[in-house]
């Protein structure tokens, strides 16, 4: 609550005193005894004296008078919060004085409308009056009077929050009322300027201001305006955090209101020092301060501070955790600002009762609420309530998971505090921003927005908004491994707390403290946190801390042995979290699920299990961006692992129970994910059957989606303090419509098209599916689910399901597959006796029967078997000390996910258009001739020597530097030869470019060939500068840029296979959850079923060789991973260009990805 002294009431008081017009004894007499009861608040008396007076002035139709007691009565009436009346005394008077033509009257009557309306939140009108009473003020040439009126209009421009319009007005008001030496107007221009400039945020201003007004305040003897400059100063000094000074000013402040029996003053004071002991959380003398209040406000009948002091008992009620009564204080409140016409107050109780129903887990009252209050906010003009309730509305949808929602709400906020240059609340919602972040997975934006928070609030003196800033910071610190970075600033933040006696902030600073030693493995430190933070929490009611306190004091004390206590717990937390229905209610039910294993209650563990990754799912919906769902799923995937080692367990004790079954699907439910709906969407966006009309409307959003998200993305990735956030605020709207826009055409698609909806948002692939509508009779599933401390191994046919646990963790794996790449690329002569080992780990003995009819392997590598060509796994070594290798037996193709193949399948058999064409080639591209050096030369000789297509050319010579390769012209004529001349497209030197490539996307060309070749460099994300993404090198990529990953998907194909003959093309980012993130997915999002891709640095003439070879196959029919197979035994058996091709370093790193039965599938 605020105090300060109103110019305009000063001037109705006056005009009520001023008027004084004898006509007769008795009007004169009520009206002096009306003056002394209100002088003396008993406006019982004053309204009855009054009202007498009236009534005897129109007996005698005495116009003045009669104009006179209408203010007066109104004065009465509006000091009581009865609006309406008071409205409508004013509005009489004006009348008589319009009649009478006294525009002095009638200005003053203008200002007490304009006063009552400004009152009851209704700005603009109030503005209006302002304005058309300053008319009349220039008129009459009243310079004081516009002085006044001025400052009401800089009052009325400070609650819209324009606060460079307020100052303005301030500063003319105060300009003439100096220029006339109108000391008590100077002293209220001076009170209302600080209260400005105290919104702002710039609080040694407002001190400032505050200071001068009490100084002429005191020089005048003037007590009430000193005990209100005193009050200002304490809310002043309240804002900055500094309780102390507060309270002392306000006591101060108290002790004259007492001296001079000023009772609205006393409780507008008494309601200030409520406020500081709520946030210093010492509620019960808040309560104190608030009843007292009370009970002045109810004798002197003034309804608008009775329904703000019932609403701060609110307030401390919701803190208190006692729900109920605070929504009792709250609707008493609002009863009463619904009778007075109270719009403003109206606007914030709503605003109040959504953060009730909100912490009562009640999303749904909290938004229906939040909604009512932004509505009337609006109507109002009110800014500075409107950002409020965005801000709040943010925080709902935040809790629910809703991220993009809250972000549409944070923004929109921002850019009104923005706007207003409210530099508290704008500290607030980069606290807000940083907190979205850090629930999205995105710790280094979230770090961006917590430190400019941090910034305001220092440079503000924001004491507790720091200590919160600080305490969050220590959160992302702990999420980035910065453990004693987090440690410190935890403890700053606590002690700060502390010294603010901030209960909530203390509890939650306790929180963050035993979760950062509970990962260090400190954990009797960690619970020696938790506890009291618990008791905080029990002690305000909030249920939602208390529910992820026990949450993690029950995984505490299952590290430290005492199960049932942690049992106890986490039952509990389960119970609270999921009453609210809050977004970490999945780390609760996993918890639980964690000690009932240790408890033997498996069944009770699999539904706790499966509740909590249904939760994490649901979540991960409400996100559209594919970055933020990566980023919120990274943390939660062990999740996923614990139960599937569970289902695993379970599967060796009942092996018949379907234990193996459910953890694959489990596995599904987790890996790959993004590529699967990209796949999907790309399926259904070339083969899908729907109207054109509907189709044109689904490119179309996201063709708009696309565009404004890549807007979007560029906006935000300018450094914090370069940003312009109404951009980001407009492409963060424009994103929101089209995701609604989306939904409602996707509703409709799922209602009148489910073919086509089945295909575009694919759901994971049950085991029944894959065994009944994928897989052939000679194919087999592989699929490798790499753990911490073991691997999971299911083998999947139509007849066949088994699951196995191999004693492989993920740092062994990681080793082992390094080593064995290693041995291959340096030819070193250990290969065989290090290869056939990680055959039988990966592939152990029990498996073999379940191979025994097949001829396909489609292998689900994760974790480090992502770099693993398993073709190479030497499975036997002959009597004459030859290797035998698993290629020799089986085609190998490689997956993300077995749900993968499945919706691949299912876009192939919608396949509608045939291509015409055979070949697309783009190779021997046109590059600078690098500078002759003596290091260029001896490049050049090792390039000859080992004909290796790409390395680290770039590094070697300092600068992007691509040799030369005419022999992939060869190779690319080599392939054409194999079809006729006119169903070949050939793109060679300069003409294989960028730019080519796109022209032949824009003439939707490049869906006309069945095969398509890029025989180029290769490059891995950042082997170039700058270059963040995998990428192959076409002509001149100085000037026309590379082709990297995201220009890939862009292009529209319909290939049979794409063969990648270039260095690495199957690399990229790798993912925990989705694998590696390259030109694999891009090409086959782009428009492929199947792809052969390198797993490192070619050999030139071998890539020709294997290149060339494996067209060759497909002429003859085989498919993808069998053409690849045949040429690889024909180096393996010596029988290629090169004898000594026979060695894996040659062959090896060549690999297909994707659905190899396509192409043999289509010629049957």
């Amino acid at each position: 609550m605020r105090y300060f002294w109103l110019c305009g009431l000063m001037l109705m008081v006056g005009l009520a005193k001023g008027e004084a017009i004898e006509q007769t004894k008795m009007l004169d007499q009520l009206h002096e005894e009306a003056k002394q009861a209100f002088v003396a608040a008993d406006y019982p008396t004053a309204l009855t004296k009054w009202q007498s007076a009236l009534n005897q002035a129109r007996l005698l139709n005495q116009p003045e008078y009669i104009s006179k007691f209408l203010v007066n009565l109104g004065v009465i009436h509006y000091q009581q919060g009865h609006y309406q009346p008071a409205l409508h005394h004013y509005q009489q008077a004006l009348a008589i004085d319009r009649e009478r033509q006294d525009k002095s009257a009638q200005s003053a009557d203008l200002v007490n409308i304009g006063l009552v309306n400004y009152s009851l939140g209704q700005y603009q009108v109030a503005l209006d009056y302002y304005q058309q009473a300053l008319t009349l003020q220039a008129a009459s040439g009243d310079q004081l009077g516009k002085g006044n009126i001025l400052g009401n209009i800089s009052l009325v421009y400070n609650s819209l929050g324009e606060y460079p319009a307020a100052v303005t007005y301030g500063e003319q008001a105060l300009a003439l009322h100096r220029e006339h030496h109108d000391q008590q107007a100077i002293g209220d221009d001076l009170s209302n300027l600080g209260m400005v400039y105290d919104n702002l945020g710039e609080y040694t201003q407002a001190l400032n201001y505050y200071q001068q007004a009490f100084a002429i305040r005191k020089e005048l003897g003037d007590r009430y305006g000193m005990a209100n400059s005193l009050a200002n100063l304490g809310t002043a000094y309240q804002k900055v955090s500094n309780y102390p000074e507060a309270l002392n000013y306000y006591q101060q402040a108290l002790e004259i209101q007492k001296e001079v029996d000023d009772q609205g003053g006393m409780g507008k004071t008494l309601t200030n020092l409520g406020t500081i002991a709520d946030s210093l959380g010492q509620y019960p003398q808040a309560l104190e301060y608030y009843q007292q209040a009370l009970l002045i406000h109810t004798k002197l009948g003034d309804q608008a501070s009775l329904a703000s002091n019932l609403a701060n008992i609110g307030v401390v009620y919701d803190n208190l955790g006692q729900y109920q009564s605070a929504l009792t204080y709250y609707q008493k409140s609002l009863d009463i600002q619904t009778a007075i016409g109270d719009q403003q107050g109206v606007g914030q109780t709503l605003s109040n009762l959504g953060i009730v129903y909100q912490n009562l887990g009640d999303f749904s009252s909290a938004l229906t609420h939040y909604q009512q209050a932004l509505k009337i906010q609006r109507d109002l003009g009110d800014k500075a309530g409107e950002a409020n309730t965005l801000t709040n509305l943010g925080v709902v949808y935040n809790s629910q998971g809703q991220y993009p929602q809250a972000l549409v709400h944070y923004s929109d906020a921002l850019e009104i505090q923005q706007a207003l240059g409210d530099k508290q609340r704008i500290g607030n919602n980069f606290s807000n921003l940083g907190v979205l972040y850090y629930n999205l997975g995105q710790s280094e934006p979230a770090l961006g927005y917590l430190l400019q928070a941090l910034t305001i609030r220092r440079e503000i003196g924001d004491k507790v908004g720091e200590s919160t800033d600080l305490g969050h910071l220590g959160v992302v610190y702990d999420s980035l491994d910065l453990s004693a970075k987090a440690l410190t600033t935890y403890q700053q933040a606590l002690a700060s707390k502390q010294a603010l006696k901030d209960k909530r902030g203390e509890e939650i600073v306790l929180s963050h403290l035993g979760a950062l030693y509970a990962n260090l493995g400190n954990y009797p430190a960690a619970l020696e946190h938790f506890q009291p933070a618990l008791q905080i929490d029990r002690e305000l009611g909030d249920r939602q801390g208390e529910g992820a306190d026990l949450a993690n004091m029950g995984l505490i004390y299952q590290k430290l042995g005492q199960l049932q206590q942690a049992y106890t717990a986490l039952q509990e937390s389960v119970k609270q979290l999921d009453e609210l229905g809050t977004d970490k209610r999945w780390y609760a039910h996993r918890g639980l699920a964690t000690i009932q294993v240790q408890l033997n209650q498996n069944e009770a563990a699999l539904t706790q299990y499966e509740q909590a990754i249904d939760i994490i799912e649901k979540l991960r919906t409400n996100l559209q961006d594919k970055t933020d769902k990566l980023a919120f799923i990274s943390d939660k995937l062990y999740v996923y692992d614990e139960f599937i080692t569970l289902l695993q367990a379970l599967h060796q004790e009942h092996p018949n129970q379907g234990y193996d079954r459910k953890a694959l699907e489990i596995f599904e439910r987790k890996q790959g994910r993004i590529f699967l709906e990209e796949i999907g969407k790309s399926g259904a966006t070339r083969f899908g059957r729907l109207p054109e009309t509907i189709t044109q409307q689904e490119r179309s959003l996201t063709e708009q989606y696309s565009i404004t998200q890549a807007d979007l993305v560029a906006a935000r990735n300018k450094p914090l303090l370069e940003q312009d956030q109404a951009r980001i605020k407009t492409f963060t709207q424009q994103l929101a419509t089209l995701t609604a826009e989306q939904t409602h055409l996707q509703n409709d698609i799922q209602q009148h098209y489910p073919d086509y909806y089945a295909l575009k948002y694919p759901q994971p692939a049950s085991v029944t599916a894959l065994q009944n509508e994928v897989l052939q009779p000679d194919e087999r599933l592989l699929i490798y689910a790499v753990m911490a401390h073991q691997t999971i191994l299911w083998v999947v046919g139509p007849q066949q399901l088994a699951i196995f646990t191999l004693p492989l963790g993920e740092d062994k794996l990681r080793e082992l597959v390094a080593y064995i790449r290693d041995v291959i690329i340096n030819r070193l002569p250990e290969f065989v006796e290090e290869s056939e080992p990680l055959y039988q780990l990966l592939l152990p003995e029990s498996v073999q029967p379940l191979l025994a009819q097949a001829h396909t392997l489609y292998v689900v590598p994760t974790g480090p078997l992502y770099m693993l060509p398993f073709e190479t796994l030497v499975t036997h070594t002959t009597e004459a000390n030859i290797p035998h290798y698993l290629v020799e037996k089986y085609s190998i193709s490689y997956l993300s996910s077995a749900s993968l193949l499945k919706i691949l399948r299912e876009v192939q058999s919608r396949r509608q258009i045939q291509p015409n064409k055979k070949l697309l080639a783009f190779a021997d591209p046109a590059y600078s001739s690098c500078q002759e050096s003596a290091t260029s030369r001896t490049v050049a000789r090792a390039r000859t020597v080992s004909q290796v297509r790409t390395k680290a050319y770039r590094d070697v010579l300092g600068a992007v530097c691509f040799p030369s390769l005419p022999e992939t012209a060869a190779e690319a004529n080599a392939i054409a030869a194999l079809f006729n001349s006119t169903d070949n497209d050939l793109y060679l030197g300069k003409a294989a470019n960028l730019k080519t490539l796109f022209q032949l996307n824009q003439a939707n060309q490049l869906s006309d060939y069945r095969y398509v070749l890029f025989a180029t460099h290769g490059l891995l994300p950042y082997e170039v500068d700058g270059l963040a993404q995998a990428a192959l090198v076409l002509s001149h990529p100085e000037t026309e840029g590379y082709l990297t990953t995201a220009k890939a998907f862009m292009l529209q194909l319909n290939a049979d296979f794409i063969n990648l003959s270039a260095c690495n093309t199957g690399g990229g980012e790798k993912i925990n959850g989705e694998g590696v993130m390259g030109l694999t997915r891009a090409f086959m999002y782009a428009g492929t079923s199947a792809i052969g891709v390198t797993l490192w640095s070619v050999e030139s003439s071998s890539a020709e060789n294997m290149s060339v070879g494996i067209f060759e196959n497909l002429t003859q029919g085989h498919k993808a991973a069998e053409a690849l197979r045949q040429i690889k035994l024909k180096m393996i058996s010596g029988k290629a260009n090169q004898p000594y091709y026979r060695h894996p370093f040659y062959w090896a790193p060549f690999v297909v990805y994707g659905d190899s039965s396509a192409l043999a599938a289509k010629r049957q």
